[in-house]
């Protein structure tokens, strides 16, 4: 690995040389043998003559993902003078449309283009750029310029998830979440109509529908978004926690899941999982109800926000909604379902920050990152930029929170920036009127806290698709055809279409898609010492 390279001399750095040097020898005297700490990067080089070099300037490139902010350049060139003296670095930092992102990015990596730092995630270019060989391991780098960056996020169980075979392949982001259902609901109409405070079970969730639905004409069942192009809807959100099952492949979980209480991680289609064939049921109950519309199937897919608006009575999604739709009219409340089952705690690989393996400065870059993440002012100024000019702190609740400044949106304002998930830091985000506000993060630390939500042991695992890439398509297309009745309960026979559905699915390639998932998982795990 290349060294940072060094110009120019200061009196201050000789005079903390001279102040390490004593104090090393004072904690040494008697200790010998015992290594030196490295909880802080290494000082410049020292010249011949013995004085430590201030750092060259140079360019960091950063690519981000999305349309170019306003004040963006601002921004960064007040970055650039804040950091001055610890990283002399001036910023080139690039957006790139999301249309255009993926074909660029990989272009400029295939060409040996020297950008530093990009944007990235296990369900975007991530898997691509490590079987192209584009991205630079980053341990060493680390170690020796990002240590207590390092600590933080295997303190707070984030950096598992960016290892490919035992390396550290990126830097991971941290908005600590879980995969436990929660039902959202309309704690107004919950009181209004004296329905019980519990709402840990589909039945519990279904009577509260039942009353609402039949009282209040004017608002629909649920918002019944699914994530992706899969089977994880409402029903099978809250079945999947009920059942404890897993569903953290990386770049998608191809309806494959397994038992997080199995040390195995034995891979089982979703489909053969009595959740699966629970969760059909119930929405075909659902679609009997018209809680689920004859033209779901074809209508264009809702988000979560249509329980703000007042359209819904209920959603089931995980802390992030349950904790952050306390909008639009109504009294909203997020209820933890099945707690007495395990979830597992959600990877943070689905936003990064990749260092490129041509990079120009990647010391650099790692320093970057660990000087963002050394104080709050720090933090601020990349995330939320200059106060009183793109950003302003108000008091809401009597909680400090970010907040445009008057006259100022996502519009014309900076704080919504693409690309910034991938650099959140729990320890340093604030609270803000457009993010996370106070009873999302309090809610989120009690939810990651909880004792049933656990570590899985596929961290980090990522499904090389390659052997079965045409059994992969053949299954989304049998899904397609018959998986997606199911989804929206327009199948009057459930448990005789369930079984077709799985006789299909076998007739696509399923069983060799499972044995390969299975082979690659053994070797993930044996290789970590599971």
């Amino acid at each position: 690995m290349k060294k940072i390279q060094a110009k120019g001399f200061t009196r201050w750095l000789l005079v903390a040389a001279m102040l390490v040097a004593a104090l090393s020898g004072c904690s040494n005297a008697g200790n010998e043998g015992t290594p030196p700490s490295a909880s802080a990067p290494e000082p410049p080089a020292a010249s011949p003559g013995g004085e430590p070099q201030a750092l060259e300037e140079v360019t960091l490139k950063i690519y981000f993902v999305g349309s170019e902010p306003p004040q963006a350049k601002e921004v960064w060139a007040n970055v650039e003078q804040m950091s001055k003296s610890e990283l002399n670095a001036k910023f080139d930092v690039n957006f790139i449309p999301w249309a255009d992102y993926q074909d660029k990015m990989k272009l400029l990596a295939a060409s040996g283009d020297n950008f530093d730092l990009y944007f990235d995630a296990n369900w975007f270019i991530f898997p691509t750029m490590l079987k192209n060989d584009a991205l630079l391991p980053l341990d060493e780098l680390m170690d020796q310029y990002a240590p207590n960056l390092k600590k933080y996020l295997i303190d707070t169980n984030n950096l598992e998830w960016a290892k490919v075979n035992g390396k550290i392949m990126a830097i991971p982001t941290d908005n600590p979440s879980t995969h436990r259902a929660y039902a959202t609901i309309r704690e107004d109409l919950r009181k209004k109509y004296n329905i019980p405070e519990q709402m840990s079970t589909m039945e519990d969730l279904e009577n509260y529908l039942d009353i609402v639905t039949k009282n209040e004409p004017g608002i629909l069942a649920l918002n019944n978004v699914t994530q992706g192009i899969n089977n994880w809807d409402n029903a099978m959100n809250a079945l999947a926690t009920k059942y404890s099952l897993g569903r953290e492949f990386g770049q998608s979980n191809f309806d494959l899941t397994f038992d997080l209480n199995d040390p195995k991680v034995t891979i089982v289609p979703l489909e053969r999982t009595p959740a699966f064939l629970e969760a059909s049921k119930i929405r075909r109950t659902w679609y009997e109800k018209g809680w689920i519309p004859k033209n779901a199937m074809n209508a264009p897919q809702e988000t979560v926000n249509g329980i703000d608006s007042g359209k819904y009575a209920a959603v089931i999604r995980g802390t992030e909604d349950a904790f952050r739709t306390m909008n639009g009219p109504g009294e909203k409340k997020g209820y933890m379902m099945y707690p007495d089952s395990k979830s597992a705690l959600a990877g943070s690989a689905g936003n990064l920050l990749g260092i490129n393996k041509n990079a120009a400065n990647p010391e650099r870059a790692m320093m970057f990152l660990e000087w963002m993440n050394a104080s709050q002012d720090n933090y601020n100024a990349v995330m939320y930029g200059i106060k009183d000019k793109t950003y302003v702190i108000e008091q809401v609740d009597g909680t400090a929170t970010v907040a445009y400044p008057e006259g100022m949106d996502a519009q014309n304002g900076y704080l919504e920036w693409n690309g910034r998930w991938a650099l959140w830091r729990s320890q340093w985000r604030l609270p803000s009127t457009f993010d996370t506000n106070k009873a999302l993060a309090d809610g989120t630390k009690a939810d990651v806290e909880y004792p049933n939500n656990v570590m899985p042991l596929v961290a980090g695992f990522t499904f090389d698709t390659e052997p079965v890439k045409l059994e992969l398509t053949a299954r989304q297309a049998v899904y397609d055809e018959y998986g997606k009745k199911l989804l929206f309960g327009l199948e009057a026979d459930v448990e005789k279409a369930v079984d077709e559905y799985i006789k299909r699915m076998n007739e696509a390639g399923t069983d060799k898609i499972v044995a390969e998932m299975q082979k690659q998982m053994d070797a993930f795990l044996a290789a970590k010492g599971k």
